[in-house]
């Protein structure tokens, strides 16, 4: 195991697991996040593990303070671990965003922007340019990738990660049902 991802789902007995995007909104909304995400950084194993962040948990001012908090508890090197932030169209003031993960990076996390050329791509776009993140997720389930456009654009996407000296990673390509995009490895 290299790195894997934590994530959250609503689990209720005898009822299925409900996916994160049904009930993260209402705890965006509360201002609860903050404790979710919180609690999923607290005791983690010390393998890489990405966590994903709401731009919400930056209003919190303690935020940064508490995850480094965790990580001098547990004794986690920050390089361990990955927060994986989305753009979406929130109310937070995209400075002190850019602030806290730029401070978190000077920290020693690695900081991914999520699920670049999603539904969000306009919004993705900008803030590739104005972020300095480390690693740039894709998803290639959001690509039909039986059509050679879609890997053209793929190819793409990740070449202009490699320029910008950011680290393509690649995810949904442990789904088995759908072929596997070509890629290579430049060294």
């Amino acid at each position: 195991m290299c790195n894997f991802e934590a994530v959250s789902r609503w689990q209720e007995p005898g009822k299925p697991a409900l996916k994160a995007s049904r009930f993260i909104p209402v705890l965006e909304r509360s201002g609860l996040v903050y404790q979710m995400d919180q609690r999923r950084a607290d005791n983690l194993p010390t393998v890489p593990v990405s966590i994903n962040l709401s731009p919400n948990d930056f209003n919190i001012d303690s935020f940064i303070d508490q995850v480094l908090g965790i990580t001098q508890k547990y004794q986690i090197p920050h390089n361990m671990i990955q927060f994986d932030l989305m753009t979406q169209p929130v109310a937070v003031d995209q400075q002190r965003l850019k602030d806290a993960a730029a401070n978190l990076r000077k920290q020693g996390f690695r900081i991914c922007l999520d699920r670049y050329g999603g539904e969000n791509n306009d919004s993705s776009t900008e803030t590739l340019l104005e972020y300095n993140f480390g690693y740039l997720k894709v998803d290639v389930r959001s690509f039909n990738t039986n059509r050679q456009r879609a890997k053209i654009i793929l190819a793409s996407v990740i070449n202009m990660s490699r320029l910008l000296k950011i680290v393509p990673v690649v995810k949904g390509v442990e789904d088995q049902a759908r072929p596997r995009p070509q890629t290579r490895s430049t060294k």
